[in-house]
């Protein structure tokens, strides 16, 4: 089975695997096999990207505060406590937040069960990495992809249909669709819902909209109709799976390039890792040899790929070079000034070898990381007998939460085996600042 003329299957290959929570199953999808299968997440040994959704939920929403913008999400916490619609047992997700005005804010928000979330993030934690979103986070890093055009995408779940629109630096509109049918043929009242909400965009936000995009998650069936309002819908191209003895097609495959971890909810730290595990081999080799150690790694939230682009260029050079040399020696075995050197390097090597890779190290820092604590810089050093990280930033949290943060999150340390050196909390008239310093132990003379 083809799918019809509504729909366009994409011959190109697929990048990445990734994992699906589907009318309650877990499936993994194999991008070497070109299959579905249930699994789990945690079983994973490699990167990944997981999706799960929480469509019993209210939600997602967009709402404005007063006041000044760094305390946004703190000021949208409180007016949900007051409403009655936020209490311990929910938590309050905040994706994006615009400024507005001079002081005034929107924010994009979706309060879930903490007890529902918790669970959800426990089946990503991996050592190699893992992000974890919901719908709304990936529309969102679609627009955000999208530059300043103004966009309107739909995304077809197994239950409901979100929609979004917007563009790189607003959202103005976000809404969830409950439908009680699959079946694209009885989509009648959900699509007459969404033309309504389009043109309400377009008449009163001044969305300049010329089409409705639209992403299938999980279609059975091909041949079902395209759906069809008073704009063009242009469906995303799908990919075929196997999935036992049915084949069915997903338009997810192509989208996972631009996922952007800043609005996942769990594994943000991800957009630094990703371009970490793309220097890893040559940030090892440096890591230990004598004259060259690449000492502190630093992270700046501002300019961090074109850092790390810069620094991968100096790294494959300096690399090229170096092995030229081993191979040099290899063939000039009558230079004994050049043995000793050459045996210093291999050892070098050799340890750098078996060093934990910063990756690890990062996440096992970042898997407990506070919520509300935003980060500014963080600095790794290998040393010899330990790994030292330092981090700053800033806390939005009052300092009383803060300091019982700051306590928890120590106690999370020494379970993942670091040795929590200081944690300062620098209490100012607007905003609390801190700095930690953590050691993990590791012998470099083994």
């Amino acid at each position: 089975m083809i799918p019809s003329s509504d729909w366009q299957q994409a011959d190109t290959a697929v990048r990445h695997d990734f994992f699906l929570q589907w009318k309650g199953r877990t499936l993994f999808f194999s991008k070497d096999k070109r299959g579905i299968f249930s699994s789990r997440v945690v079983d994973s040994k490699s990167f990944m990207y997981a999706f799960f959704d929480f469509p019993q939920e209210d939600g997602p929403e967009k709402t404005y505060v007063q006041g000044d913008f760094r305390f946004a999400d703190v000021l949208a916490r409180r007016q949900a406590e007051q409403r009655g619609d936020l209490g311990n047992e929910s938590v309050f997700h905040v994706y994006k937040k615009f400024r507005t005005g001079r002081n005034e804010s929107e924010l994009i928000y979706h309060i879930i069960p903490r007890d529902l979330l918790e669970k959800t993030k426990s089946q990503c934690q991996i050592s190699a990495g893992c992000v974890l979103l919901d719908w709304t986070g990936l529309l969102l890093s679609l627009l955000k992809k999208g530059g300043s055009k103004d966009q309107a995408i739909a995304l077809h779940a197994d239950s409901s249909i979100l929609m979004v629109v917007g563009n790189s630096s607003r959202v103005k509109f976000i809404r969830r669709y409950p439908m009680f049918s699959e079946i694209h043929d009885n989509m009648g009242n959900v699509m007459g819902m969404i033309e309504h909400d389009l043109e309400i965009c377009r008449r009163e936000m001044s969305a300049d909209l010329s089409e409705l995009q639209w992403i299938e998650v999980y279609m059975s069936s091909p041949q079902a109709k395209l759906p069809r309002i008073s704009i063009p819908v242009r469906p995303w191209p799908l990919i075929r799976y196997n999935h036992g003895k049915k084949k069915v097609w997903s338009s997810l495959p192509l989208l996972l390039d631009a996922v952007d971890p800043g609005l996942a909810l769990y594994g943000s730290q991800e957009r630094y890792v990703r371009p970490l595990q793309m220097i890893e081999k040559w940030v090892i080799f440096f890591l230990l040899a004598a004259a060259l150690s690449l000492g502190a790694i630093y992270w700046m939230n501002k300019g961090i790929e074109d850092k790390l682009s810069n620094r991968i260029a100096v790294l494959e050079s300096e690399v090229d070079y170096f092995e030229q040399i081993v191979q040099d020696y290899s063939y000039d075995i009558y230079g004994l000034d050049v043995v000793p050197q050459t045996v210093d390097l291999i050892h070098d090597l050799s340890r750098a070898l078996s060093a934990p890779p910063p990756v690890l190290i990062w996440n096992l820092f970042f898997d407990s990381w506070p919520e509300g604590w935003n980060l500014a810089q963080v600095e790794i050093t290998y040393e010899d007998q330990k790994i030292i990280i330092l981090t700053e930033g800033t806390v939005i949290n009052d300092p009383i939460q803060a300091a019982r943060q700051s306590r928890q999150f120590s106690r999370k340390l020494v379970e993942a085996g670091f040795e929590p050196g200081d944690i300062k909390m620098n209490v100012m008239s607007e905003k609390t600042e801190f700095s930690i310093d953590a050691y993990y132990p590791w012998d470099m003379t083994n």
